[in-house]
């Protein structure tokens, strides 16, 4: 009488699970490998050649079971999954260290990149800089042009201009003259008196003989003033004011010039050369 197969299946699985706790003393608690089962008797066998060659056996239950089978079965397992343990071992080990060269060359590129940008920005900052320099010497060259070009119009303007000023003490006005046979260009007069400013003037142009006339009013008032302070005084000296005349012009070659002089008008009509 022969059992069905899930019986067989179910009797090779009991079977199996007892040979191989008899093994496990047998061989010290080590796996057993496939040499070592060959020299292992099975029970109510003789050796590995007799179950192999045996189709199958009857229990003590009354299952047949097939020991040869079982042992290879064992045997194709184990390679098996052994082979599928290194297999993904190997192919763990692979990716890991791929995933982690691939991480320090994106980490290097990510530093690249980084240095490239910071020495981007360095030149930039260099090159405004060399432009602003660059800016700079031109400003500082055209002025030194512009200062050897005046330097060179001074050198060559020796003309002396003349001028002279005149009190009217019953209009009353303060007049400047040119009395240069050249013109005299943005003309600028101020008078003080007393370190106060009394009058001023400005003409564009002011030709040879030509005259700039100022108000005298504040002039006469000193001069009125000072001649009575004298006599309260009992003194003989001829009333005036000390005026200080200032005339800012420019030359007909383009040079700026300048001069000041002290003088003292009274009542009387005269012409004083400053």
């Amino acid at each position: 009488m022969s059992a069905r197969p899930i019986e067989i299946q179910q009797a090779n699985t009991e079977i199996l699970g007892r040979f191989a706790s008899d093994l496990n003393v047998t061989n010290h608690g080590k796996p057993p490998s496939v040499e070592w089962l060959k020299r292992v008797p099975s029970p109510g066998c003789v050796s590995w050649e007799s179950h192999k060659n045996q189709p199958s056996q009857m229990t003590e239950e009354g299952r047949i079971v097939n020991w040869g089978q079982i042992i290879a079965g064992i045997d194709a397992d184990n390679i098996l999954s052994a082979l599928a343990l290194l297999v993904s071992v190997v192919v763990g080990f692979v990716a890991y260290f791929q995933t982690h060269n691939a991480n320090e060359a994106a980490k290097d590129a990510n530093n690249h990149a980084e240095e490239a940008n910071r020495i981007a920005a360095e030149s930039r900052d260099a090159a405004t800089r060399a432009n602003e320099l660059a800016g700079n010497a031109n400003q500082i060259s055209e002025n030194a042009n512009l200062i050897s070009q005046r330097a060179l119009s001074a050198s060559r303007d020796q003309t002396v201009y003349e001028w002279t000023a005149e009190y009217d003490a019953h209009m009353p006005a303060l007049t400047i003259r040119n009395q240069c046979g050249l013109t005299a260009n943005d003309v600028h007069v101020l008078v003080r008196l007393k370190d106060q400013v009394i009058a001023e003037g400005h003409a564009d142009s002011l030709p040879p003989i030509g005259q700039i006339i100022l108000d005298g009013t504040l002039i006469r008032q000193e001069i009125v003033e000072e001649g009575e302070a004298g006599r309260r005084a009992n003194l003989v000296d001829i009333p005036g004011a000390d005026l200080r005349i200032g005339i800012v012009w420019t030359s007909e070659l383009g040079v700026r010039r300048s001069l000041e002089s002290q003088q003292r008008f009274s009542d009387y009509k005269e012409q004083r050369d400053l």
